[in-house]
């Protein structure tokens, strides 16, 4: 019952203020820090868990793009096709973190007044 109250309250606000922590903390008989712990790893399962989602995507785009270059190489494609310009993907593992491997490196360079 009392997760089922936090997660309700999480998802209108998965930022509550001290008000709102120390209403809830009262109605469910819980201490003030009791409630911020736990929506800071609400909000963290929540991060972790759209990570893992973007990860799965990008793994199943690699794993479509890696069978359709098995059956191109199956099919006979080589120089003098539409990919001799560009020759064939080579896919390399790498050491790079998650947020890397998703995003490459990042790089910030300063334009007027900001960063891009």
């Amino acid at each position: 019952m009392k997760v089922e109250v936090l997660e309700t309250v999480f998802h209108i606000n998965p930022y509550p203020g001290l008000q709102h922590r120390e209403v809830l903390a009262q109605e469910l008989h819980l201490e003030d820090d009791r409630i911020q712990i736990w929506f800071q790893n609400r909000r963290a399962k929540l991060k972790r868990f759209h990570r893992e989602q973007r990860l799965q995507v990008v793994r199943t785009a690699l794993a479509k793009l890696h069978a359709a270059e098995e059956e191109q190489c199956m099919l006979g494609a080589g120089p003098g096709t539409s990919d001799a310009l560009h020759g064939p993907l080579r896919l390399r593992p790498s050491r790079a973190t998650t947020s890397e491997a998703l995003w490459g490196p990042l790089r910030l360079r300063r334009s007027g007044g900001h960063y891009v």
